[in-house]
């Protein structure tokens, strides 16, 4: 059997990298020892994963391999400390004491799907990533050298101004996007990295190529721990440690090229020209009825060599002094205006979301003023004005059903840049926020400019796009906070269209707020869609004594137009802070 192994053998020193690679991070050696990790299942508990020992020191790799549902993605989550439900027992070690709060800064985690906004090119990406990693001491000369080594050691030359691309843009392979996932992650200086099977999704030459990456930066220090499902044989045969899991147990755990001589020993030889993670792979799986050899795989494993190696090195394991750990990076005003400039940029500079939707406001302003084509501008009647500004109320609310799928995309690439520490809530919420002012004033100025010209209404053109543009800001709110609530378009959608339907009904409109019955009186005035109702027709009529009635009729006699855009700015107040909640407690990363 070893000489099947030998006939996969890749040489070493394919792997070496002859880039000088400098890295500021320190040498950290991960280690778990009887790690369980069990979940509420009925009217008990159900382990996830039981009883796991191990050990990656600096300089090695650790690839985690077996059948879907055996637990590879619980065990990387607890190592990484992504973990926020559940029960886990057992210890987690870096360099022999338990990891502290410190842990965000030491160890980074790249995604199975690395997110990147789509508009900004690989060069870009890596300023962004640097500018708020990197301590706050360095020069910008000092970070242009550190990407520049970075683009060189991940093959990132080719690419480094093509913009990364997505669902509207063609850009990188899927191999390029895995391996600006892990650039991004080396600018941090972190010492562990975890990978979520970097290689899914990629053919075999692609998915070689980042696994030798990720040998390369073991080769400079690095703590590497990633998992697999099912690799090549000439990918196996490049692989540093390996451990194997079924059903939550471990199987294996040595190095990879020991594995063929282990199981042979166990009586379950590789055949010859078999992939040796095919042939342990259709050892372990119990999808397919259970293996009766499982179990006894399992237990072997318990009374193994292996796991008392394992035992003997937790137990030689000191506690190592760390260095110093550095978290001097981008203060607050720093990452509010780096993620301003971002998001700005994404949201304007963005063409197709903003051209749509400046399109469709533009439209909605020459269809509605069209109907009234025939008749003299000033004399469109009461009854028709009204009816606009409950139009303007539903469309202002239901096209911001449009950038829905604009923050959805956004919310993942938030979860993977705070996890990894990049930045704070707090300043991501803000720069979202404010940058999306801009164009909301340009949308709610093109649509208003068009009716207020075209149709000759009476009111002040000032309140008229004023109160638009908050009635944009409040809607643009509540899809911030069902962005951060689902990360389903169809969930998010069904909640939005609700929400605008019930509160637009019960806006004024349709029935007057005063003629609802007492819960649904109560209930407008918990809805900004109210006090723009009654900011609009107050504005067009009230210096129009033929239509004075139509005010009277919606009680509407006197109003304070603006302690109504106060109450807006209010809703918007509100809702943003929810907005932050949300993001604070239910977006970060953990599962």
């Amino acid at each position: 059997m070893a000489n099947s192994f030998e006939a996969l053998h890749v040489d070493p020193k394919m792997f070496k990298d002859t880039t000088p690679f400098t890295d500021e991070g320190q040498k950290l050696t991960l280690s778990w020892l009887n790690l369980s990790y069990k979940v509420k299942f009925g009217g008990g508990y159900k382990y996830l994963v039981q009883d796991l020992s191990g050990i990656v020191r600096p300089g090695e790799t650790l690839a985690i391999m077996g059948p879907s549902g055996a637990g590879k993605t619980s065990l990387m989550n607890l190592l990484a400390n992504r973990i926020k439900s559940g029960v886990t027992e057992g210890e987690i070690l870096v360099n022999g004491k338990a990891r502290s709060k410190d842990f965000t800064f030491q160890a980074s985690y790249v995604a199975q799907e690395n997110l990147f906004l789509e508009i900004f090119s690989v060069r870009e990406s890596l300023e962004f990533a640097a500018n708020l990693t990197m301590p706050s001491s360095s020069t910008k000369k000092e970070k242009e050298a550190k990407i520049d080594e970075v683009v060189k050691i991940m093959g990132l030359q080719s690419c480094e101004n093509t913009m990364v691309g997505g669902g509207f843009y063609r850009g990188l392979s899927g191999g390029q996007m895995k391996r600006l996932g892990i650039a991004v992650t080396l600018l941090s200086g972190a010492s562990i990295l975890f990978l979520d099977e970097p290689t899914s999704k990629l053919d075999s030459a692609a998915a070689f190529n980042v696994v030798q990456t990720i040998q390369q930066l073991a080769d400079q220090g690095k703590t590497v721990i990633f998992s697999i499902h099912q690799p090549s044989s000439e990918l196996f045969a490049s692989l540093d440690k390996l451990t194997i899991i079924t059903m939550g147990q471990i199987v294996y755990f040595g190095e990879a090229k020991e594995s063929l001589d282990y199981f042979s020993n166990l009586g379950f030889p590789c055949p010859k020209y078999t992939n040796p993670a095919d042939h342990f792979i259709s050892l372990v799986n119990p999808d397919f009825g259970h293996f009766p050899n499982i179990d006894k795989i399992i237990s072997s494993y318990n009374d193994s060599k292996l796991v008392q190696r394992i035992e003997s090195e937790h137990q030689e394991l000191t506690e190592i002094p760390q260095a110093l750990i550095n978290k001097n990076r981008a203060s607050f005003l720093t990452q509010f205006a780096l993620l301003f400039e971002r998001n700005g940029r994404n949201t304007v500079f963005n063409p197709k979301v903003f051209r749509a939707r400046l399109f469709s406001n533009c439209l909605f302003g020459f269809l509605f003023s069209s109907l009234y084509s025939l008749t003299p501008r000033g004399e469109v009647p009461a009854f028709a004005i009204t009816a606009l500004f409950f139009t303007i109320m539903n469309q202002f609310g239901t096209q911001t059903l449009a950038a829905l799928p604009f923050f959805l995309a956004l919310r993942p690439i938030f979860v993977r840049e705070r996890s990894n520490g990049m930045y704070s809530v707090l300043p991501f919420q803000l720069a979202n926020f404010i940058a999306t002012v801009p164009t909301l004033a340009i949308y709610s100025l093109a649509a208003t400019s068009i009716f207020h010209t075209w149709l000759g209404l009476a009111g002040s053109y000032y309140w008229f796009w004023l109160t638009a543009f908050c009635l944009l800001l409040c809607t643009e709110s509540v899809m911030h906070i069902l962005s951060a609530v689902t990360p389903y378009y169809v969930v998010a959608y069904s909640i939005a269209a609700l929400y605008i339907i019930f509160f637009t009904c019960t806006a004024g409109y349709l029935v007057p707020t005063n003629q609802l019955i007492y819960i649904l009186q109560y209930s407008s005035y918990a809805s900004f869609f109210v006090y723009s109702f009654q900011n609009f027709i107050y504005n067009e009529f009230k210096d129009t004594p033929k239509n004075y009635d139509v005010l009277i009729s919606y009680s509407a006699e006197d109003v304070d137009m603006e302690l109504n855009l106060l109450i807006m700015g209010g809703f918007v107040v509100v809702l943003q802070f929810i907005f932050f909640l949300l993001l604070f407690f239910f977006n970060t990363g953990k599962q």
